[in-house]
């Protein structure tokens, strides 16, 4: 009987070791686990909230680090750690949108950078899809004046924008379009990386085209009022075709 008393607390005195090994002396942390919304994905679809979840305090993560391929292309700060950003406005934290990769297989990492050093990864192996292109009667280079300056943006796979700096674009039947966040990509611009029109995460917006017969020029309006006034006076009006 003595003996099983014995097994018993050498088990529990294990356990406890298991738990508190994670910490070294001072309160740093050695080891611990982090997790995703990708976790598990094969197959991803071109549009996905992406979010880490470290299994420590919050106290004691110093950044989130969000890599595609090896490249690093967002660093979030604050919980929840949204790639992108803007967890912590609820419902409207930022997409990844694969717009910008090749179809097929990508590495999509999580890096977590705690206090005393430690860190702590999370990798998923997934199938990005083929983006569609925009409707031919968009694609290509565009123009537009907005209080007497000239606005010039180019419509691609990626989205619409500058060649460094798009946002995001879904295209609907009867010459509908849902405009969403900045795509956030290798080679986006650094500042466009930290807000978009409404100096943030843009929330999603229909707004409605039509284009002339010689596909030369187009009419662009919301469907009600944008929540995003920048983006309705930025976007709203007759466009015209760059060369």
């Amino acid at each position: 009987m003595r003996r099983r008393r014995h097994v018993v607390g050498v088990a529990l005195l294990a356990g406890v070791i298991g738990v508190t090994s994670a910490f070294a002396p001072g309160g740093s942390i050695q080891s611990f686990k982090v997790t995703s919304t990708l976790d598990g994905k094969k197959v991803l679809p071109l549009r996905s909230h992406w979010k880490a979840t470290p299994h420590i305090s919050a106290s004691q993560v110093k950044k989130v680090e969000f890599l595609v391929d090896g490249h690093w292309l967002w660093t979030e700060h604050q919980t929840p750690y949204y790639y992108g950003g803007g967890g912590r406005e609820g419902n409207k934290a930022n997409w990844l949108i694969t717009s910008f990769l090749k179809p097929g297989r990508h590495t999509f990492t999580v890096k977590v950078f705690a206090s005393g050093g430690s860190t702590a990864s999370d990798k998923v192996r997934a199938r990005a899809i083929q983006a569609p292109p925009p409707p031919s009667e968009l694609a290509g280079t565009w123009k537009h004046t907005v209080d007497g300056k000239t606005i010039t943006l180019s419509i691609t796979t990626l989205g619409w924008g500058s060649p460094r700096d798009k946002f995001d674009a879904r295209y609907e039947a009867g010459g509908r379009i849902v405009f969403g966040p900045l795509v956030v990509f290798p080679h986006m611009s650094a500042g466009a990386r930290l807000g978009g029109f409404c100096n943030g995460i843009d929330p999603l917006h229909t707004w409605t085209y039509t284009a002339a017969a010689d596909d030369q020029s187009f009419q662009l309006q919301p469907v009600g009022k944008d929540p995003c006034p920048d983006r309705q006076h930025g976007l709203e009006g007759t466009w015209t075709r760059v060369g």
